[in-house]
């Protein structure tokens, strides 16, 4: 939100006081409708067109728009304007209406936007969607990008371009996390917005056919009192627009007034009466709201002469004669320059001609021209006054009964509705409490058990653990043991083969002792033989047996 704009509102505050005594005075008035009806249009509409209506080709929908980049998301640096964005939007609905939209544009594919430009070139643009609904696109006065988005399930708010909020079909506003999931979206909505507004720029202005706008006034009408309805549902929302209604509505009240007179023109264009009434009515609050905060002239006069009666064209009224030594209104005293709306009168010190001498020449030709202008201007807009004040003269005085009885009604009906609506808030903000309490409570249950639930958990696990833990060491202490049983019954079998083997060596050993012992035996019975043959007288030898020996080679007894 700009200083300037704060800056604006800020001085609204001083003079918004006087709304309800002008508001009633302009009831009271029996002209009030016939001023209301001199508002001039807003600068930039163009006049309905009667001719053959184009079709209306709706725009594609976020899902089949081109690819576009994330929107930047950020946080609010401050969190109270949260419903900045969507009450700023809900402003200019309101002050625009049911009001027509000023142009169209050809966007491509048969597509033609619509657009309400402010007076202050604010800009709402709206393309119709399948299904029936509008989306729009909510621009700031110069900027090419809008500050909010809403296709009718979701809006955006954007800040500098970046993502700030997202707010649903109810106008709640949603988590944070949501604007995540949604950047995706409001990034393509952020790229055909920009595209929109250049093209709203360079493109030819056309005017709107009026059996266009006849399809989808009521249309767009449902949509705006559903978000009215949503502004008041939403507790947080309608905080903040009692917070900062005044100051919408003073800074609306000048668009509002020339939008509600727009309105009722079409109204009765097509024979719409009640809706024309209502919305001369809205007119007159709306011009008696902008006269109290100083953007136009009271009811009754006034430079444009609003709310002035037109002065009869044929009959020409005596000129007026000044008193001495002043001029009539459009001529100048003589050796001063002429007086006209924005000139100073100086009561001391020498006129501005006598001052400045080069320069009065120039300036009494250019204030001349400008008030034989606005003389122009002025009649030609008191001759369609009155053009349009005889048509409608019958038909007014007629109505004029009927309307203050509509209005009685209307407003007893309106407060029935708000005392209704009060109470119906009441009991719903009482039911939401409840419910907020009650799942608070169920949420708090939910935690507890999911903490036991969570408990019991870690301590199956830490059991679980535990056991598993055992049974690894008994496992491991059996297998300990086991390998140590192996082992001494290895080392033993160890032993035991090292001690066979042993006994086996030293029984090889003594039998080989034996044998040698034997052979040494033998060795020496021969020795002895041979020696006591060598003293001994040869003898004839006997035939000698054969020698017998045992199994270890020791001499058996010879067989006799």
């Amino acid at each position: 939100m700009t200083a300037a704009r704060k800056l604006r509102w800020s001085a609204s505050r001083l003079v918004i006081a006087a709304v309800l005594p002008v508001l009633a005075l302009a009831a009271c008035k029996p002209n009030a409708q016939q001023a209301a009806s001199s508002a001039p249009p807003p600068l930039a509409a163009l006049p309905l067109s009667d001719s053959a209506a184009p079709p209306i080709t709706p725009a594609p929908p976020v899902s089949a728009l081109p690819p576009a980049p994330r929107a930047r998301v950020a946080r609010l640096a401050d969190p109270n304007q949260e419903y900045a964005f969507a009450d700023r939007a809900y402003a200019m609905a309101s002050a625009f209406g049911d009001a027509p939209p000023d142009y169209a544009f050809d966007y491509g594919n048969g597509e033609r936007p619509w657009v309400w430009m402010g007076d202050d070139q604010s800009m709402r643009v709206a393309e119709p969607l399948p299904g029936g609904y509008e989306r729009y696109y909510y621009y700031e006065p110069g900027s090419d990008t809008p500050y909010l988005v809403t296709d009718g399930d979701y809006s955006y708010g954007y800040d500098g371009g970046a993502l700030v909020v997202v707010y649903d079909r109810r106008g709640h506003r949603l988590p944070p996390d949501e604007m995540e999931r949604r950047a995706q979206f409001a990034g393509q909505y952020l790229a055909r917005s920009q595209a929109i507004y250049q093209a709203s720029r360079r493109q030819q202005r056309e005017a709107v056919a009026q059996a266009n706008w006849a399809a989808r006034r009521s249309a767009i009408d449902a949509q705006r009192a559903q978000w009215a309805a949503a502004q008041a549902a939403d507790q947080d929302w309608r905080a903040y627009h009692d917070a900062h209604q005044q100051d919408e509505q003073a800074h609306w009240a000048a668009e509002r007034y020339r939008r509600e007179a727009q309105a009722a023109r079409f109204a009765q264009a097509v024979n719409d009466q009640q809706l024309a009434q209502q919305d001369w009515q809205a007119a007159q609050r709306a011009q008696a709201r902008a006269a109290a905060a100083g953007q136009i002239p009271a009811p009754g006069g006034g430079p444009f002469h609003f709310g002035q009666k037109p002065p009869p064209v044929t009959a020409q009224a005596p000129p007026v004669q000044p008193p001495p030594g002043q001029a009539a209104p459009g001529q100048a005293i003589p050796g001063q320059a002429p007086i006209g709306p924005g000139t100073r009168v100086q009561p001391n010190g020498p006129p501005p001609s006598q001052s400045q001498p080069g320069a009065f020449q120039a300036d009494a030709q250019r204030r001349a021209a400008e008030q034989a202008q606005a003389a122009a201007a002025s009649r030609q807009a008191a001759a369609q006054q009155a053009q349009v004040e005889a048509q409608r003269r019958g038909q007014l005085q007629s109505q004029a009964e009927a309307a203050r009885q509509a209005q009685t009604q209307a407003a007893a009906a309106q407060r029935t509705q708000l005392e209704a609506q009060r109470r119906a808030d009441q009991q719903a903000q009482v039911q939401a409490a409840a419910a907020r309490q009650a799942q608070a409570q169920a949420a708090a249950a939910q935690r507890a058990q999911l903490e036991a639930q969570r408990r019991a958990e870690q301590q199956a696990q830490i059991q679980a653990r535990t056991q598993a833990a055992a049974a690894q060491r008994a496992q491991l202490e059996a297998q300990r043991r086991a390998d140590q049983q192996a082992q001494v019954q290895a080392r033993a079998q160890a032993a035991a083969a090292r001690q066979a083997q042993a006994q086996h060596q030293a029984q090889v050993q003594a039998q080989a002792q034996a044998q040698a012992a034997r052979q040494a035996q033998q060795n020496a019975a021969a020795q002895a033989a041979r020696e006591r043959a060598a003293t001994k007288p040869a003898k004839p030898e006997p035939t000698p047996h054969p020698r017998r020996v045992g199994p270890n080679g020791e001499p058996l007894p010879a067989n006799n």
